[in-house]
């Protein structure tokens, strides 16, 4: 079957290219023909259009964050436009084995619009490109600026929010174990107090004990023995009363005390309470912070001339 008709856009001989950029064939193998378009192979010659592939490296680096993150980035540029401000490449991810150098028996060439032949048309494309991906590139990590705590690349919200959690936990710790210094020895001065008026408690018990016996025995002896002094009965009931009072005197101040130890714990207890609150809602104020690229964080490792199959 003979060969169709050139166009008149057509060539059968590749068109020049500048010095030093490489060149290469689409395989028509490649898991990305579709995405630019390029038909199945049909054992015709095939007419191939430019385009360009490029590698580029991008390192997102923030130090306030103590974020250095490396990136590959693959895009096509096609067909290669003849002013190359405002690009818009498509993403592929390509490797070498999806470019060849060698071209198919019979290849057509579309003059390109781009001036390939010359290198300031390529070092335009480089910087047109190094421009778009500043512009239009950025990764996410999550920030915590009151606990000035950032999260790693990839991390998800929920994994950094438990790492905020843990960090203001230990600061909280920090806090209360401050506060328990302060309650300890106010803690100890009532233990201290309690103490020794439980044994003052214990000594107007005994007292009051050992009272009422000797006033019962003063008073039943007094009848017993015939003698029933008026006098002698009301100073042993005074006695024991004066005895009691002391000894409910003493208990009442126990109890007091006792009741001021548990005011006290009480008061730590929701000391302790609102700092933890207070470190937990500090713990989850998050939020986004897009870490950008500098064109000195864009370095473009490969960009060549790519032929691809249009017809």
């Amino acid at each position: 079957m003979p060969a169709a008709a050139l166009a008149d856009d057509e060539t059968p001989v590749m068109p020049q290219v500048a010095d030093g950029t490489p060149i290469a064939f689409l395989d028509p193998g490649a898991d990305w023909t579709d995405q630019v378009g390029a038909p199945p192979p049909t054992g015709a010659a095939p007419t191939f259009e430019a385009g360009a592939a490029a590698r580029v490296l991008l390192r997102y680096d923030d130090s306030r964050a103590g974020v250095v993150h490396d990136e590959e980035y693959e895009a096509v540029v096609f067909p290669l436009p003849a002013q190359t401000a405002g690009l818009t490449p498509l993403v592929v991810d390509y490797d070498d084995r999806d470019l060849v150098t060698q071209a198919p028996s019979g290849a057509r060439y579309r003059l390109p619009v781009a001036k390939v032949d010359t290198k300031t048309y390529w070092t335009q494309l480089s910087r047109d490109l190094t421009d778009h991906l500043v512009r239009s590139k950025s990764v996410e990590v999550f920030a915590n600026k009151i606990l000035k705590v950032y999260s790693r690349v990839g991390e998800t919200e929920e994994e950094f929010r438990a790492r905020c959690s843990q960090s203001a936990m230990a600061e909280a710790d920090k806090k209360v174990a401050t506060l328990q210094t302060k309650y300890q020895t106010r803690i100890r001065s009532m233990q201290t107090k309690i103490a020794t008026a439980s044994g003052q408690a214990e000594a107007a018990a005994a007292a009051r004990t050992n009272d009422m016996l000797g006033s019962a025995a003063s008073v039943l002896g007094g009848f017993l023995g015939g003698r029933r002094s008026t006098t002698a009965i009301t100073s042993a009931m005074r006695k024991q009363q004066a005895a009691a009072a002391k000894a409910d005197a003493a208990a009442a101040k126990v109890g007091d005390l006792h009741a001021q130890l548990v005011d006290l714990e009480a008061q730590l207890t929701n000391e302790v309470y609102a700092i933890q609150q207070e470190w937990q809602a500090k713990a989850a104020e998050i939020v986004p912070v897009p870490i950008t690229l500098a064109k000195t964080d864009v370095r473009i490792v490969d960009l060549r001339l790519v032929w691809i199959p249009v017809a």
